[in-house]
């Protein structure tokens, strides 16, 4: 038997990218396969991970189109970092989502970053070289 997880990237993969996909089609689909019973929470979760991290779009309710393919190799951690930007920090998982937008940024213009306070103990402080996320290039600082 597969895990939810599996059974989830298996079905949206059967749909080519551009393709619309209904929610009830999931749930049946997983329900007749055994995958699942009664409880569809944890289909919902998944569906929103892979919907926020842009592998699919909500276009209507319970509707989404298919943007990309799901890679077989992707794991659950890894859809919740794409979707959330979470990264480990001495075990700790802290959600950096607007840190990485404002780097995303700044590689199109230069401006002086600043790093909410709770981001690995960085305390707020200005992007500097030392930094463990600068990568010489990627964009300027001061």
């Amino acid at each position: 038997m597969i895990s939810v997880w599996e059974g989830v990237k298996l079905y949206f993969n059967r749909y080519s990218v551009g393709e619309h996909v209904r929610r009830r089609d999931l749930i049946e689909a997983l329900r007749d396969h055994g995958i699942i019973g009664n409880k569809t929470s944890t289909v919902d979760t998944y569906r929103n991970y892979l919907d926020k991290a842009g592998y699919l779009n909500t276009v209507g309710r319970g509707i989404y189109l298919v943007e990309k393919r799901i890679p077989h190799d992707l794991s659950v951690a890894d859809v919740k970092s794409e979707a959330y930007g979470i990264f480990d920090f001495n075990g700790t998982a802290r959600r950096i989502v607007s840190w990485r937008r404002e780097v995303e940024r700044a590689m199109i213009r230069p401006l002086r970053i600043k790093i909410p306070p709770d981001v690995g103990g960085m305390k707020g402080r200005p992007i500097t070289k030392q930094d463990p996320f600068f990568k010489e290039g990627e964009f300027n600082i001061e």
